[in-house]
């Protein structure tokens, strides 16, 4: 029978695997949010061909839970390409373009 100090310790360890799980979660929403521009264009150039009539049409015929079922699955792709991003310290290229247009410069790299 495990003591109670091990049952704590292994308790304390299962938390922060927790907290370390969530923790990443909210770095990645918070790096599609930092790049929703770019994150949005990327949502949409694949849903568009996959459920319109001029594509795929898929649309048609998934009834509403299919359909959901499919955008989940795009946005959750999303998270580990803008966690990647951040953790190269990349802005999206969308972001870039519109900061490009408004200043008419390069946009100078974000700190660390």
């Amino acid at each position: 029978m495990p003591s109670s100090t091990q049952a704590r310790v292994a308790g304390a360890s299962s938390t922060e695997t927790s907290k370390a799980r969530s923790g990443a979660l909210v770095r990645a929403l918070s790096a599609v949010g930092q790049r929703s521009l770019t994150f949005y264009l990327f949502q949409s150039l694949l849903l568009a061909p996959l459920m319109a009539d001029w594509g795929l049409g898929l649309g048609v015929h998934l009834g509403t839970t299919a359909a959901v079922a499919i955008a989940i699955v795009v946005w959750l792709l999303s998270l580990p390409i803008a966690a990647w991003m951040d953790s190269r310290n990349l802005r999206g290229p969308a972001e870039m373009l519109l900061r490009r247009l408004t200043y008419g410069r390069l946009d100078p790299p974000r700190p660390r």
